[in-house]
C-alpha cells in the first residue's frame, strides 16, 4: 500500500506484483524443505 500512496501505483499492479512474490517465496521454501527432506533420507540409508 506504501508504493500506492507514494508513487500513484494501479492498486491492482500492486496486489498482483504481492501475489506474485508471496507465490514465489511459498514456492521456493516448499522446494527447500523437500530437497532438505531428501538429502536427510538419503543421509540416513
Amino acid at each position: 500500500m506504501v508504493a500506492v500512496l507514494k508513487f500513484g501505483a494501479d492498486v491492482q499492479s500492486s496486489v498482483q506484483t504481492g501475489a506474485a512474490v508471496a507465490s514465489f517465496i511459498i514456492t521456493t521454501g516448499a522446494l527447500v524443505m523437500g530437497l532438505a527432506t531428501l538429502l536427510d533420507a538419503l543421509a540416513k540409508q
